[in-house]
């Protein structure tokens, strides 16, 4: 046996192997793919290689040199000189041999006709060795006469489905079957209801079923396919019946969370949704009953909110568009039938975290203690500024329903007596059609999750800028004639003022000027709150003072604000003009920053007050705009006659002196390269100087000689001397 074993081992060290194939791995140990190349080398073959790589089988010519790069991996030197050797990501994983003889040695080997002729006597052994392990195959039944009937079914199912992929799947069918949707679209119209039902019925199937699915350049008229859809919908009643009844049945449910949450492609969801709203627009149009006909459709859409919205959240935007359509339907019925469901406080879940929402809250529930509330309040944000970009509508749907409600019961009748009823104009419907307001509404809105609601408003106000119209529009219709509720609005928003960078403050003061702008009854006691705030909180005068040495940019954003307001207002033009002390400050702060200072340009870069994250302030011009138009004012309310002394509202002065002229030496009078003239205030003249100097109320400032003369003019500004830059 040892004898036998050391001759098999010798005839095996002796054989010689010829390569076959390779198994190639392209990628890395966590991800790639998988192809071949194998060598058409047995008896008859012409001994070219092939590349088979999934469906494409094409010859490939092999070399020392190719096989190397194609299977070898390893670190190789890239031709371009700077480069360092480069790791391939293709890899030899397989090999397969086949031995053609024992080797021989040279003196051993044949030549000539001698070596062809041993050639044919080895490959005629190795056919008669093969011959006859077929026919014992055959005759033990190994190899039948005929493949077996299932996998030859299999095949034929598989090339079936080859054959249908490359006839559907192509350009020329998508034509053919667009052409005869649209042939008839002209014919169609109320009366020729089964034509407009047959062509609905092909082109949703075509689209949801194949469309949708083909790769990007079969779907080069995806626009073109909802415009006719669009169309079919329009003109036939049954067309769009049959499409909202086909959405909610079980056929066409199944289509909805792959096409609009799952469905990578924002073009493929946007056209869904576009010709979902469609189809439910028509609907509602021609007298569709919401309740009665999309009840189904409308649980099955909400139900997407517990779970596959958020693990969908990038792609979820077209769902929150869709929803957003979905309330202004018919108003109020599409707010109507989301509130039947229990809608608003799911969407509220969804907002601000389902751990602090109770969606079940009942009619008949208490409003809560205070502990409750607080604990609710002290929770924090569940989505971040970029995430909130995603769901900007579902600010758009809350909104929808509180304002299509009746809030009329909320009114403060207290302080507003008979004119609390007055009209409020921020509703989303006529009073005619307003909803009444349900209990579990008013619970979380107003008392139970009021504050954490408010600050979810702000931040999308600050932090989206297309949420602003619906934040804006929401605050109005909360705080109209409702003072419990103004109040702490207003009391958040003062908070945010007072501690959130300046750049980002320009949303507030939009949505604090359209509170103060509302001619309710409350207009007066909102604008008093405003000014002199509670006697723990800060006021917007306070914030102004506590920042004017360290945070110009806010302190400037006030006193813009107040002027404005006082522009815009009457109502707010006659309180101030009542306590003209609270504007002069302002007004004298804001003069000194713009010429008692001397800032050299390089300290100037091109920004605006409201949006840089410095808080330096810039002379910008509508800083200096801003300036003319509060000394306009103080002009009009005080008048010669009546200005008040310099001593009644003294301005803080810094804690360290001012510099002078002399302070910078060469680099003021000598202007340095640096120094940019066309940029700075020139404050170097010395007529301007002197009048810019003269008493601490600066324009209002009364001369020596009496108070019947003239108010001296302020300095002479040119344009160039300011930033062109608009805040």
């Amino acid at each position: 046996r040892s004898s036998d074993l050391r001759e098999e081992e010798t005839k095996t060290r002796n054989m010689t192997y010829d390569l076959m194939g390779i198994i190639v791995h392209s990628g890395q140990a966590s991800a790639g793919h998988y192809y071949s190349f194998v060598k058409d080398g047995w008896e008859g073959g012409s001994g070219h290689w092939y590349k088979f790589n999934d469906t494409v089988v094409e010859k490939f010519a092999m070399d020392d040199s190719i096989l190397e790069t194609e299977c070898f991996g390893g670190l190789f030197k890239p031709k371009t000189v700077d480069m360092d050797p480069v790791m391939r990501s293709k890899n030899a994983y397989m090999l397969f041999y086949k031995a053609v003889s024992p080797s021989f040695s040279e003196s051993s080997q044949p030549t000539g006709n001698g070596r062809e002729e041993a050639r044919n006597e080895r490959g005629e052994d190795e056919l008669s060795q093969l011959t006859a392990l077929i026919q014992r195959g055959e005759k033990s039944a190994l190899f039948p006469a005929r493949m077996p009937a299932r996998i030859q079914r299999a095949v034929q199912d598989e090339n079936l489905r080859f054959m249908q992929n490359r006839d559907v799947f192509n350009e020329n069918y998508f034509n053919f079957v667009f052409n005869l949707t649209s042939a008839n679209q002209n014919l169609i119209s109320d009366h020729e209801s089964d034509l407009g039902t047959c062509s609905i019925k092909l082109a949703v199937h075509f689209l949801l079923n194949t469309f949708y699915h083909t790769e990007s350049r079969l779907r080069r008229d995806l626009s073109d396919w909802t415009k006719l859809i669009e169309s079919l919908l329009q003109r036939s009643s049954s067309a769009c019946r049959w499409f909202v009844d086909f959405l909610g049945s079980k056929d066409g449910i199944r289509h909805i969370k792959p096409l609009l949450l799952e469905c990578q492609c924002d073009e493929r969801r946007s056209a869904f949704s576009q010709i979902f709203v469609a189809a439910l627009e028509n609907f509602i149009q021609r007298g569709g009953n919401l309740e009665l006909d999309c009840d189904v459709l409308l649980e099955h859409l909400l139900s997407l909110l517990e779970k596959d919205v958020a693990d969908h959240f990038k792609t979820c935007s077209q769902y929150m568009t869709l929803m957003s359509a979905y309330a202004r339907l018919k108003p109020p019925q599409g707010a109507k039938h989301l509130l039947s469901k229990n809608a608003f406080l799911r969407f509220l879940a969804f907002l601000v975290g389902p751990s602090t929402v109770n969606v079940n809250l009942s009619e008949s529930s208490s409003p809560g203690n205070e502990s409750e509330r607080d604990e609710v309040e002290s929770g924090t944000r569940r989505w971040t500024a970029r995430q909130l970009k995603e769901i900007v509508s579902l600010h758009a749907i809350l909104r929808i329903v509180i304002t299509s409600c009746d809030l009329s019961s909320l009114y403060d009748v207290s302080e507003t007596g008979a004119d609390a009823f007055e009209n409020n104009p921020y509703y989303f419907v006529d009073e005619s059609e307003l909803l009444s307001l349900p209990n579990s509404l008013q619970l979380a809105v107003f008392r139970i999750y009021r504050e954490k609601y408010i600050q979810e408003i702000l931040a999308a106000c600050r932090e989206a800028s297309n949420c602003i119209d619906d934040g804006i529009q929401l605050a109005c219709c909360l705080c109209w004639a409702n003072w419990n509720y103004s109040r702490v609005f207003l009391r958040l928003l003062l908070d945010d003022l007072t501690c959130l960078p300046s750049n980002e403050l320009k949303p507030l003061f939009q949505i604090l000027m359209s509170i103060m702008l509302l001619e309710d009854s409350l207009q007066l006691k909102k604008l008093e709150y405003l000014i002199k705030g509670e006697s723990v909180r800060s006021s917007l005068l306070t914030i102004m003072e506590e920042n004017s040495s360290q945070d110009g940019r806010r302190s400037y954003q006030c006193v813009k604000f107040l002027v404005n307001l006082a522009l815009k207002s009457e109502t707010a033009a006659d309180y101030l003009r009542q306590n003209t002390a609270q504007l002069k400050w302002a007004v004298k702060w804001l003069n000194k920053q713009m010429f008692d200072y001397y800032w050299d340009s390089e300290f100037v870069p091109n920004v605006s007050n409201e949006s840089s994250r410095s808080k330096l302030l810039q002379r910008t011009i509508s800083a200096q705009g801003t300036l003319e138009e509060a000394n306009a004012l103080l002009k009009q309310w005080t008048g010669p006659q009546s200005r008040a002394s310099p001593s009644s509202s003294p301005l803080p002065r810094p804690t360290e002196s001012l510099p002078s002229d002399d302070d910078f030496g060469d680099e003021r009078n000598g202007k340095s390269d640096d120094y940019d003239e066309d940029k700075d205030i020139d404050t170097t003249e010395k007529g301007e100087a002197e009048e810019s100097e003269k008493g601490e109320d600066g324009e209002l400032e009364n001369t020596a000689e009496g108070e019947n003369q003239e108010p001296k003019s302020e300095p002479v500004v040119r344009e160039t001397d300011f930033e062109e830059i608009d805040d």
